[in-house]
């Protein structure tokens, strides 16, 4: 079998228009119904500033000892509750007391030696500002044209 190979510009031209080629979504399944703003809102955890400036925030923390996981909590601007705490108790008596709260804080009693006891937070935030980024050098570009238009030479 031999393989033959296109030429580099037509290769590249092909390539360009697959890249700027439209891309249409196909049409729903019959019976579908598409879902709410509001109930999209509420799932994906994030909040609107109202010019376009979409905001996700979440935090996670993890409680582990030895390795396993004792504790752990997330608090998503979805589900923003009222803390508490939760309580993990190593040693002998000792037992893991309280339910799995959102973000709850994370108290750890140890009353055995040699323990490798690690306290994890992670904060995940997340922007969409790529149109206000635009919109800045659209205004940044619009202001350098027509300064250097005006200006005399």
């Amino acid at each position: 079998m031999k393989i033959r190979c296109l030429p580099w510009p037509r290769a590249c031209m092909l390539a360009a228009a697959c890249l700027v080629a439209p891309a249409f979504a196909a049409a729903a399944p019959a019976g579908w119904v598409a879902v709410g703003e509001h109930v999209l809102g509420e799932a994906r955890g994030g909040f609107d500033t109202g010019n376009g400036l979409l905001v996700s925030l979440s935090i996670d923390r993890v409680l582990s000892l030895n390795g396993n996981v004792v504790a752990s909590g997330q608090l998503s601007t979805a589900d923003a509750a009222p803390s508490a705490f939760q309580v993990a108790r190593v040693g002998e008596g000792s037992a893991l007391a309280g339910a799995a709260q959102p973000l709850a804080g994370l108290l750890l009693q140890n009353s055995a030696n040699d323990q490798l006891i690690r306290s994890q937070t992670r904060i995940d935030a997340t922007v969409n500002s790529l149109s206000i980024l635009k919109d800045m050098h659209f205004g940044d570009s619009l202001r350098q044209s027509l300064s250097t238009a005006i200006l005399p030479r």
